[in-house]
């Protein structure tokens, strides 16, 4: 073989090396700040609307998620490519880099599952307690009405 050739060789190892890395930091980027957006919806204190806010905000994540699935099959299938042209030590570092991905994204999904089912556990508290506060005022507006009537009735009829 001609040094081009060898060159050119090393050249394509580089630059598989290369589109790995790219490709793992779009992933980590991408899976960092879900997970600090998620972080953000995970207090379920608050009004019912910053409830609902904060539950519309982890679906939209959550619809997200194929984007993130797809970062990840990239990076695996790049890291594949990279693996050919590796030592073994390099090789044992990409192979517990995509391992790690392969935890931060069942992590996120698992936080995204979990978040999502304490706000609307949440969101479901709020709607009980507005159904029966709206009753509570109902029976009283009801019994107060009653007891004025028969408050006129006391003061008209001679004891």
């Amino acid at each position: 073989k001609t040094v081009s050739e060898m060159i050119a060789k090393l050249e394509d190892y580089v630059n598989s090396h290369i589109q790995y890395k790219e490709s793992y930091d779009n992933f980590y980027d991408w899976i960092r700040n879900c997970k600090i957006e998620i972080q953000q919806c995970s207090d379920s204190h608050g009004e019912k609307d910053s409830v609902q806010k904060k539950l519309n905000k982890v679906k939209k994540i959550i619809e997200a998620l194929p984007k993130g699935e797809a970062l990840l099959q990239k990076a695996i299938k790049l890291s594949e490519a990279a693996l050919e042209t590796t030592g073994n030590e390099g090789k044992d570092s990409i192979n517990q880099e995509i391992k790690q991905l392969k935890i931060e994204w069942e992590n996120l999904q698992q936080i995204c599952k979990d978040t999502k089912k304490l706000l609307e556990k949440c969101l479901s508290a709020w709607f009980d307690y507005l159904e029966t506060s709206e009753k509570k005022s109902k029976w009283v507006k009801e019994y107060d009405g009653k007891l004025k009537t028969v408050e006129k009735v006391d003061k008209i009829t001679p004891e």
